[in-house]
């Protein structure tokens, strides 16, 4: 039941996260104030009722510590913004690891990163293909352009 809840909790943030990029371009810090301290008492929760065990909890740790790591990592590349980093490490509490046995590694925010980056790099790609075939039908993909000002 608690697994439910933490996938719940993470569509909840991700959902709210959403919207306010959408609406504002930006993301209130307030989010990651209230649903990473709710991941860490699910995580006891569910240590003290007995439903993980301790080789888990490790992986718990072990699953935020990396998470932390690669998210400071590639804010500070820029590859990412400061609320993509938080997500991260927010997403590492309320659900630090999947046991999903078709996975290659158990860490459910770097899966998450790995997913995203991949579908990120399929858009281009379908962009591309798109271009193509409206070019090969005589299309001018650029109308609507201006010509372009040399200095």
């Amino acid at each position: 039941m608690l697994l439910y809840l933490r996938k719940a909790l993470c569509l909840i943030m991700l959902l709210i996260c959403s919207y306010e990029d959408i609406k504002t371009r930006e993301i209130s810090d307030k989010i990651w104030l209230i649903f990473s301290p709710i991941g860490i008492i699910i995580t006891f929760i569910e240590y003290f009722l007995n439903y993980i065990d301790f080789s888990y909890l490790i992986l718990y740790v072990l699953s935020i510590l990396i998470t932390a790591i690669v998210s400071i990592i590639i804010y500070y590349s820029k590859f990412v913004g400061g609320a993509d980093s938080k997500a991260l490490i927010t997403l590492s509490f309320l659900d630090p690891i999947n046991l999903n046995k078709n996975t290659i590694h158990p860490f459910t925010p770097i899966i998450v990163l790995t997913n995203s980056c991949i579908i990120s790099l399929i858009i281009p790609l379908f962009l591309f293909v798109y271009n193509l075939f409206r070019i090969l039908n005589k299309e001018n993909i650029f109308e609507g352009f201006k010509e372009e000002i040399y200095s």
